[in-house]
């Protein structure tokens, strides 16, 4: 209760301070991802995370801080910017309020407990409904945000907390393993696997109630820092801080030994491999050449080191490939796996028996986030989520080599790379803080970079004038 009314009393205070510091609060929430901050027994057994409390305070000095209205509805109903997400939103919500008494009694997985039941209105719709909302309403908050430098770079400062966050929480689990020392921040009703392990070796879980958790975590940050950049919008010596966290947040990353978060560090290796190819021919990225080749002089360093350990220490690299080998080559012959896959099999079941309508948000749990929001939201509400994604990444925008442009472009890359543990892991339509930052930052960055080069466009050149009697070029005579 100590370290709730802590929570609640910082809470107050920053709610009428700048909209810098409940950046920072919301960033630094997230690794508490077990931290209920209302008794379960006023709340009927729901779980209400600090992050869930603090979004409604982004979302409404957001909102008050925009000078026009018509910016909030361009936002939601311009097809350039969130349309299709706030219909996703609309359909979603529709579902969920029809399809129980529309399709009555039809098996589906319960949210509460993983066994087949019949369809009917539970508790569960409701804090899926607030859930999914909650992160709808967070796109637009960021996107409001990102709309001034200043939010940008209160943003940036965020992701760098945040992340710090992240590594910070992972060095303490590990120092207090074994004791209940971090009690007092899993308060959240959940099954806790705190200290399970993986190969012989404790899995780190940080501040959250099971390593999956953490993992995603650690990768959500390394993605979006990594990508997006955030100390090109700060001061000099943000840059090596910025390296630090990184390094920190891929050692933790592959501590939590997760299976979705060992393949998302994949997909983020890959891409970020492919990522260094394009930047070295992109025209953005010419007066960054110096910095390119340092970064592949890092990465070189760091590989031949990482080797050097692994041929140095035959045992460490005897147990490292044993849990790579338990936790992702052998991950489809767990029993786990198997009870998972399971939940998806049942949730197409159920959007089959209701003719692709879908059983509503909260209305089954699947082990696939893809087939979570079919499932749940219809194939209507799937396609219109698909097309917004889509359209995102395909988003063009000017090159101009600015900070805003290497969020812009780093955003679609941190996008691809966050989906990648959620599609595998995510058992509900929600999509999260994460992967609702990464929406906002490509429906209001593309829009600055245009309304820049609409601006430079529209700045009248000064007509160069010759000299009286004699040609534009200085020391040419006129022609005779």
């Amino acid at each position: 209760m100590i370290a709730i009314a802590v929570f609640w009393a910082i809470y107050a205070v920053i709610a009428f301070l700048p909209m810098r510091y409940c950046i920072w609060f919301f960033f630094i929430s997230l690794s508490f991802s077990s931290f209920a901050v209302v008794p379960a027994e006023l709340t009927a057994s729901l779980s209400l995370l600090c992050t869930s409390m603090i979004i409604p305070l982004i979302v409404v000095k957001a909102i008050l801080a925009v000078p026009r209205s018509s910016m909030l509805w361009d936002a939601l109903f311009n097809p350039n910017q969130m349309a299709l997400l706030t219909t996703f939103m609309v359909v979603a919500l529709v579902v969920t309020a029809l399809a129980p008494s529309l399709f009555p009694g039809i098996p589906v997985l319960g949210m509460n407990q993983p066994v087949v039941v019949p369809l009917a209105y539970e508790s569960a719709h409701l804090s899926q409904s607030i859930y999914l909302l909650a992160s709808f309403m967070l796109v637009l908050a960021f996107h409001c945000i990102l709309l001034t430098e200043a939010g940008r770079r209160h943003v940036a400062e965020g992701l760098l907390i945040g992340g710090a966050m992240a590594v910070f929480s992972g060095m303490i689990d590990m120092a207090l393993a074994n004791t209940s020392a971090l009690e007092v921040v899993r308060t959240a009703d959940y099954t806790y696997l705190a200290d399970s392990v993986a190969a012989g070796t404790r899995r780190v879980v940080g501040f959250g109630a099971e390593a999956s958790v953490f993992g995603a975590t650690t990768v959500s940050f390394l993605g979006l820092i990594y990508f997006v950049r955030p100390a090109t919008l700060l001061p000099a010596w943000t840059a090596p801080v910025q390296t630090g966290i990184l390094a920190g947040l891929f050692v933790f990353a592959c501590l939590s030994t997760s299976s979705s978060a060992i393949v998302g560090l994949i997909a983020a290796l890959g891409i970020a491999a492919a990522d260094y190819v394009g930047r070295l021919t992109s025209t953005g990225f010419a007066r960054r050449r110096g910095g390119l080749l340092f970064e592949a002089w890092i990465a070189a360093g760091a590989a031949s080191l990482l080797a050097l350990v692994f041929i140095a220490g035959a045992p460490l690299t005897d147990e490292v490939f044993a849990i790579f080998d338990e936790m992702v080559l052998k991950k489809t012959q767990s029993g786990s796996f198997e009870e998972r896959s399971s939940w998806s099999a049942t949730s197409l079941e159920a959007l089959a028996h209701s003719y692709g309508f879908g059983v509503g948000l909260g209305g089954t749990r699947a082990s696939n986030w893809a087939v979570s929001v079919v499932s749940s939201t219809g194939i209507i509400g799937g396609l219109l989520l698909l097309g917004f994604i889509l359209s995102r990444l395909l988003a063009t925008f000017p090159v101009d080599g600015s900070p805003e442009w290497l969020m812009a472009r780093g955003a679609k890359r941190a996008m691809i790379t966050l989906a990648v543990p959620i599609i595998l892991a995510g058992t509900t339509p929600d999509f999260g803080p994460a992967l609702a930052l990464t929406f906002a930052m490509l429906t209001a960055l593309p829009l600055q970079l245009w309304a820049r080069r609409g601006a430079a466009a529209a700045v009248p050149q000064r007509p160069r004038v010759a000299p009286a009697g004699g040609s534009e070029r200085r020391g040419r005579l006129p022609a005779s």
